[in-house]
């Protein structure tokens, strides 16, 4: 990720890569006038102009954003060369790392306590606010994204040496910070942020099923649960909210100038006697706000709902704009092109809380045999209350293997029966596997 980020280049991202499916479903509602969708926004909280989504900013010792800013401006002066980055940022982040790729990190990181320090104050800081230039649609940029990701990896090959030194304890609190770091990339209200979250959070906690791997002990499993206490991310409806002001202030620059669209999703939009595609006259551009708040406010109502009701609504929402959009309904143009995969993204979220929800589970049950001298025959049996699998609402599940034992989500085929990974293949499951002594 070393190219800032932008509306336009994520949302052709998900369009040109994770294409509309499902099925279309009848009955599921068409939008009022503008008038009506926009004062029913406003009811709902949804903000559709910038200034609606501007927070009261954080005192400024709690602010982690100028810090990140330094950091970003540290890496520019002085970056990080392509040697070390191959050892902190590639070999020495493998659980099986050689000695000598541990010891070169050691090196890194004494020379660079600079990069460190930074990385660790602005972590501890409980909020980040970027102060966001909303108004700028489409075209704003998120340069501090690509950083904070390669923070996190920065952070998670510290824990790496400090679990090779023996410091599992001190490995999992290093993890920690990474929970921070995703929920401060979040407190932007906006769906790109939400999937760096998510990214970041994957990082930690592999390295976190690492620790309790290599240090199964009753006092690691308690530094892994507090340190899991950190990875909080927050609910999609908030990233709705820096979509609806996206989504309205791109239809605000394409009133103006219809070509502009051309800018964000690519090729000719307006049309023209050429292309034959229908013209973006006034009238046509209401029918298009009313839809995109129509879908906005749809999709903030289901997000953070059971996950299979909320992927099989926004499936087939996904799919209704899609079938009227191949129909050619011009009314429907800028819903279609723009909104995102939703069902994609709640699936994504539901697979970052099964992970920490499993991880959870795993320190209990080390917890468990630490005391009991063997694993417990069933997750009830060392859990007051099992954590629940998202993807069908019933405990998670789990299995002993000889002397360890799987924890696992049936995901979302709803199939998937604990298997381990085979090499090579996608794998969208979640299991978390100890395997034994």
């Amino acid at each position: 990720m070393s190219a800032p980020w932008t509306c336009s280049a994520m949302g052709a991202a998900l369009l040109l890569g994770m294409p509309f499916a499902g099925f279309a479903a009848p009955g599921l509602g068409r939008p009022g006038t503008m008038a009506q969708e926009m004062a029913a926004a406003r009811r709902e909280g949804l903000p559709l102009t910038p200034r609606d989504i501007v927070r009261k900013p954080p005192r400024p010792a709690d602010n982690a954003a100028p810090l990140y800013r330094k950091l970003e401006g540290l890496l520019k002066a002085k970056p990080i060369s392509p040697d070390e980055s191959e050892v902190v940022e590639g070999n020495a982040l493998k659980a099986d790392a050689a000695p000598s790729d541990i010891a070169r990190a050691v090196a890194f990181f004494a020379r660079r306590k600079d990069v460190m320090d930074l990385i660790h104050r602005a972590s501890e800081r409980p909020e980040c606010d970027f102060r966001r230039d909303w108004r700028q649609g489409p075209a704003l940029l998120f340069p501090e994204f690509g950083k904070l990701r390669r923070a996190a990896r920065l952070l998670s090959c510290e824990a790496n040496v400090q679990l090779h030194g023996g410091d599992a304890v001190g490995a999992a609190r290093t993890c920690a910070a990474m929970g921070r770091i995703g929920r401060h990339v979040s407190a932007d209200s906006f769906l790109i942020a939400h999937l760096v979250d998510y990214a970041i959070e994957a990082i930690g906690m592999a390295r976190l099923e690492a620790v309790l791997q290599r240090a199964p002990t009753p006092e690691v499993a308690a530094a892994v649960t507090s340190a899991l206490r950190e990875y909080q991310p927050r609910p999609l409806s908030e990233a709705m909210r820096g979509e609806a002001v996206m989504g309205m202030v791109l239809l605000g620059m394409v009133r103006k100038n219809p070509s502009s669209l051309s800018s964000f999703v690519g090729g000719e939009e307006d049309g023209n006697a050429d292309t034959g595609k229908p013209r973006l006259s006034p009238a046509m551009m209401d029918r298009n706000t009313e839809y995109l708040i129509w879908l906005y406010r749809a999709v903030r109502r289901t997000v953070d709902g059971p996950y299979p009701q909320a992927h099989r609504t926004l499936e087939a929402l996904g799919a209704e704009l899609d079938a009227r959009g191949k129909k050619g309904d011009p009314n429907v143009l800028l819903a279609a092109v723009l909104s995102p995969v939703y069902s994609q993204v709640v699936e994504r979220a539901a697979q970052t809380g099964v992970r920490r929800s499993a991880l959870l589970a795993t320190a209990t049950a080390l917890t468990w045999r630490a005391r009991h001298g063997s694993v417990p025959r069933s997750l009830s049996a060392c859990m007051k209350a099992v954590p629940l699998d998202p993807f069908d609402g019933k405990p998670l599940r789990y299995r002993v293997e000889g002397k360890g034992f799987v924890i696992y989500s049936i995901g979302p085929t709803g199939k998937y029966a604990g298997a381990p990974k085979e090499e090579g293949k996608p794998f969208r499951e979640v299991a978390v596997r100890w395997p034994g002594p």
